[in-house]
C-alpha cells in the first residue's frame, strides 16, 4: 500500500504566523515537495531553489563554479530515510533569500484509489510570501498590522488596495495544487534540461 508523508512547512522567522501542514506521496521526489511549497506560499514560481538535510544540498541548476549539489528531482521521499522530527531546508530566490523550515512529522497510509489527491494542504495559516519582497519587510509589515488592526500586504493588481496576511483559505489553496505542481515540474526540469 502507498504511504502518505506528512511535514510541517514555516517561513523562517515567521513560523506561528505563515505555514503548511502538507500531505504528499511518498513517492514523491524531494522537488516535487519544493514545488508543492512554492505553489501553497504563493512565491510567484519563478525563481531557482535549493533544499539542504543533514548537510546535503540539492539543487536543479548546475553552476560548475558553484556549490556542490544533487538533483531533488532524482531523489525520492520514501528512499530518504527520514524519521519523524527530521528537519529540511529550502531556499527559494536567491536574491530574497526566502527560508522554509520543513518538519518530517510522519507517514500514513494512502486511501486507495486518492493517489491523485496528492499533494494535499491540511491546515495552515496566513497568505504566503509576497513576490519580490524581503523576507525582512514581510515580517515588518506583519508586526504592523498586528500593532495597528490594518492590513499591510500590497494586492498583486493595485499596489493601493492593501490586504491582510492573515488571509487563509485551505479549500482555495488546494484547488488545481496537483496540476499547478505538475506544471512547475515540468517548467523547472525542462528548463534546467534546455540550459545544460
Amino acid at each position: 500500500m502507498a504511504e502518505l508523508y506528512s511535514f510541517h512547512v514555516a517561513v523562517k522567522e515567521m513560523e506561528d504566523k505563515i505555514w503548511r501542514d502538507i500531505d504528499i506521496s511518498a513517492k514523491s521526489t524531494l522537488a516535487q515537495l519544493a514545488y508543492t511549497i512554492m505553489v501553497v506560499f504563493n512565491t510567484g514560481r519563478d525563481h531557482m531553489f535549493c533544499l539542504y538535510y543533514k548537510g546535503k544540498r540539492y539543487e536543479l541548476r548546475f553552476d560548475p563554479d558553484g556549490p556542490k549539489a544533487s538533483r531533488p528531482n532524482r531523489v525520492h521521499l520514501e528512499k530518504m530515510k527520514l524519521a519523524p522530527g527530521d528537519e529540511l531546508t529550502m531556499i527559494y530566490d536567491y536574491g530574497c533569500n526566502w527560508e522554509f523550515q520543513i518538519t518530517f512529522k510522519g507517514t500514513r497510509p494512502m486511501e486507495p484509489g486518492k493517489g491523485n489527491h496528492y499533494p494535499h494542504v491540511t491546515a495552515g495559516t496566513g497568505r504566503g510570501i509576497i513576490k519580490d519582497m524581503f523576507p525582512g519587510e514581510l515580517l515588518e509589515r506583519i508586526e504592523k498590522e498586528d500593532q495597528t488592526g490594518e492590513p499591510q500586504l500590497p494586492s498583486m493588481f493595485n499596489k493601493e488596495h492593501l490586504l491582510s496576511y492573515k488571509y487563509f483559505d485551505l479549500k482555495d489553496i488546494n484547488y488545481g495544487l496537483t496540476v499547478d505542481v505538475r506544471w512547475l515540474k515540468d517548467e523547472y526540469e525542462h528548463a534546467t534540461n534546455r540550459r545544460r
